[in-house]
């Protein structure tokens, strides 16, 4: 895949798990956060470097689970995927 149409997908991807996190997004202030952990819902954040990211998330492994396969159908259309978690990493 070549660079460009890699960052045209990671942008696609940066909005869509960046939507929460801006004004009037479910994750946007900090007592959002706080009450969407009291009621056992995940929070998460994408962390990019250069052509790679990774998303934590303070979630259980079945909330890690369905956010990989948000976003592999994020990046579906763009021929990207996730990987599977590497042995030793929560998921």
């Amino acid at each position: 895949m070549s660079p460009l149409i890699f960052n045209v997908a990671m942008s696609v991807l940066d909005e869509h798990l960046h939507r929460p996190w801006k004004p009037g997004g479910t994750m946007a202030a900090h007592h959002q956060r706080v009450r969407r952990r009291v009621k056992g819902l995940p929070n998460w954040r994408i962390v990019r470097y250069a052509d790679d990211f990774v998303v934590l998330t303070d979630g259980t492994e079945a909330d890690a689970g369905v956010l990989r396969e948000q976003i592999s159908d994020v990046l579906a259309p763009w021929a990207c995927g996730c990987h599977q978690p590497r042995p030793g990493s929560c998921t």
